[in-house]
């Protein structure tokens, strides 16, 4: 499956070709990655995400929650507890993936703002 889209700049359709970009530990207070795509016909950026040690934390922590959802044992409860086990546990894990996003949002906007005007951020 390819993934197409039209880029806001130019209007030309293109093929999202994911990138990653490791932005130098100076500049940010450790290891920061950018994932992105760029339009090839007017080169405007796309930031997906960026990640920081903190944020890949938080995906390995969803991570292994999902997992010990799956992997737990609901054996000996009704279906009505079932239902309402399963619905507790994927709200928390909702809001981790929910804390998880701000902290890919705030280092968005570290990157756009240390960036501006440079290389295609607006």
């Amino acid at each position: 499956m390819t993934n197409v889209t039209v880029c806001d700049g130019c209007q030309n359709e293109i093929t999202i070709n994911l990138q990653e970009y490791e932005h130098p530990a100076h500049k940010f207070k450790g290891y920061v990655v950018e994932t992105y795509f760029k339009c090839p016909h007017c080169q405007k950026k796309y930031i997906a995400f960026v990640l920081d040690k903190q944020a890949r934390k938080m995906q390995k922590e969803i991570r292994q929650y999902h997992q010990q959802i799956i992997k737990r044992d609901y054996s000996g409860l009704t279906e009505e507890e079932y239902k309402a086990k399963i619905d507790e546990q994927y709200a928390v894990m909702e809001g981790m993936k929910q804390k998880l996003n701000v902290r890919i949002d705030e280092l968005k906007a570290q990157v756009t703002e240390l960036y501006k005007g440079e290389g295609g951020y607006e």
